[in-house]
This record gives C-alpha cells, structure tokens and sequence, in this order.
C-alpha cells in the first residue's frame, strides 16, 4: 500500500483495488492507520485466496514496549539527527543517502527508522514512531540505539526523524536529541513550501528555518549542515537558497538530489573523531 493518505486512513475507493489483488494472489503490506486485518471481508477474503494481509502500523503489544533506561550513554558512538522543519520533507531518503556515502567511505553507519517506511525498505533497527504509545517513545528510541551499537558497533548512528519541532499537527524531533542523545543534526528544509504538509487551507505557515535551529540549539545540539528539498523550486532557485543559506549560516547547505551527500562525509569522519577522543 503505497499511500499515505491525511490521517492514515484508506483512500475512498481503495478497498476495490486490493480486493482485485487480492484476487489476483497478491499479499498485502499496509502502513495505514486504518487496519485491513480489522476489516472482516478482507480476512475472508485473504483466507479464501491464500494470501497473507500485514498491518505495519499496528501497536506492538504493551508487555513489548520499553521505557527510556538510561542505556543509551553506553553506545559509544555518535548519534547523528536527520529532523526537517515539516512532514514528508525527505529525511528518511536524505538519511539512507547519507548512510550509504559513509559506507562507501569506509566509515561503518547504521540508520534507526522511525517510520514504516523504513522498515518496507529492510533496516533492520527501528520503530515506527507515530504507531507507537507515547509513554514509550523514548524508550523504544533509545532500545533500538541500544540494539543497534549492541549488535554492530557502528562508527557512526544516523537517526531518521519525524515532523518538526515547530509543527503543531505532530511536534517531533525532541525525542532524538534528548532521548537519543544527538547532539549533531543535519536539517533538512524545503524553501519553496509555504505552509506545513496538509495544511494549505488553514494557511498554517512554517516558521522561518532560523527558528528551527534555535530550538534544536536551546536542546543542546548543533546544526552541522542543511539539506534542501527542492519541491516548487527550479534548480537554479535551489542553488540560489543553497548560497542564501550558506552565507547566512556559515555551515554547509547541500542539495541531495543534485549533489549527492559526498560533502558531509568529512564533516562526519570529524565527528566521529572528536567523539573518540
């Protein structure tokens, strides 16, 4: 199911077309907050045609779940937060690019999904944050660092984030610098939309990136590089905010889409350095 539709509900019109998969001996694969496997006639069906019907985004059973410990100041490694200023920005790509420049580079990376997404795409540490009871949020972050340095010891541990601090449908980004402990951000921003993700209609504007920043920095974390996502803009619109931001926040501003994220991977093997010393 590859929609992602406001609110996590099916599409009207949708339950037509995984019937006639179904019927056509397809399985179902779902990230929608609205449950198929809840759905009688789709059981039915699914048990009729022999095929299996998996709900990404249900909640794991409560005796699952875990509370922040404190275990995470025992990965030593840094963690590296990929968080934008709005929903469906990019990070999640923006971070598996990244991952894979540093492998590349010799320099061991592993991603922490947080969304189910990442979890279709086979990273095999994570949980998916908006499925998740937020009593536990922090902690089924901090277990999945916690796994993640455990099994691999990685040099290097990107987070992928979610939303924005500044976001008032779904404030995120909190959670990965305290809970996760990281102090290093890259963030991502897109300077051509105007307002956040589904709220063109109310006019709901996203604050100035500057404010993003402060935010991140009053968390005790630093903004080592920007990432543009180049929605509405035109290439040279894109390099032009590149320049833009590079002057006004002596940090570097990349373009993944244009660029690739080569640049960040001395910037990174410095901070794996530093936290070595």
């Amino acid at each position: 199911m590859g929609v992602a539709g406001k609110g996590g509900l099916i599409p009207e019109g949708m339950l037509d077309t995984v019937k006639e998969a179904i019927r056509a001996g397809m399985s179902i694969i779902s990230g929608l907050h609205e449950f198929m496997s809840d759905i009688p006639e789709m059981i039915t069906m699914a048990e009729k045609h022999k095929v299996t019907i998996t709900d990404i985004r249900k909640p794991k059973p409560r005796h699952e779940l875990k509370f922040w410990t404190g275990r995470v100041k025992n990965v030593k490694c840094p963690k590296i937060a990929i968080l934008g200023t709005d929903c469906n920005l990019g990070k999640r790509t923006t971070t598996r690019m990244l991952m894979h420049a540093l492998q590349q580079a010799g320099i061991k990376s592993e991603m922490i999904y947080t969304g189910q997404t990442g979890w279709m795409q086979g990273s095999q540490f994570g949980f998916i944050f908006d499925s998740t009871f937020n009593d536990f949020i922090s902690g089924e972050l901090e277990d999945a660092i916690v796994r993640c340095w455990e099994a691999v010891k990685p040099d290097v541990i990107l987070l992928e984030g979610q939303s924005s601090l500044c976001n008032p449908s779904g404030p995120g980004g909190s959670e990965f610098l305290l809970s996760g402990e990281a102090k290093q951000v890259i963030l991502q921003h897109a300077p051509g939309r105007k307002y956040f993700h589904h709220f063109d209609d109310e006019q709901l504007e996203i604050p100035a990136i500057e404010k993003e920043i402060q935010l991140i920095e009053m968390y005790g974390s630093k903004v080592f590089a920007i990432t543009i996502n180049e929605q509405n803009l035109t290439p040279e619109q894109a390099r032009q905010y590149k320049q833009q931001y590079e002057e006004q926040f002596g940090i570097p501003v990349i373009i993944p889409l244009q660029e690739g994220l080569e640049a960040t991977v001395p910037l990174i093997q410095k901070i794996t350095e530093s936290y070595e010393d």
